[in-house]
């Protein structure tokens, strides 16, 4: 049984990068309403504008199970819980190879027809125990399916 996740450190970075938008946009308002070197702030604040509404869009949060048959990844947005949806699930006595490199998983499976199929999932925001674990859970899998 294997049961991981990013809650804590998805709803965090939401958080922060929430208030960092909101002081982004109030320094937008005084700069606009006191004309202080308005061209070189708008842009420059525009710019971090931008790259931080395009971060609060990459934050997700990841859900990692395994009932010991089936690996089940759901990925889904902080504070919207309506849409949780599996991204990945699979039987694991078809998992034939895995790797781990940094934040992004490749997943080799063997499909019923005898066919080879690739997967990638990318496991950002997940803490270096957790994905630990995932690489021994998978290894197992791996040695028993050899």
């Amino acid at each position: 049984m294997l049961k991981i996740d990013n809650k804590k450190t998805a709803k965090l970075s939401f958080a922060t990068i929430i208030l960092l938008l909101l002081t982004n946009l109030s320094l937008l308002i005084y700069c606009y309403i006191f004309h202080i070197h308005w061209y070189k702030n708008l842009l420059c604040l525009s710019a971090v504008f931008i790259f931080l509404c395009i971060m609060l869009g990459r934050v997700r949060i990841l859900e990692i199970e395994s009932s010991g048959m089936v690996l089940s990844v759901k990925s889904y947005r902080p504070f919207i819980t309506k849409r949780v949806l599996p991204v990945i699930e699979f039987p694991l006595h078809s998992l034939q190879s895995f790797s781990l490199k940094g934040t992004l998983l490749l997943i080799s499976l063997k499909r019923e027809n005898g066919k080879m199929s690739k997967l990638r999932v990318r496991l950002n925001l997940l803490k270096k125990k957790d994905l630990k674990a995932l690489k021994k859970h998978l290894s197992q899998y791996v040695k028993i399916n050899g």
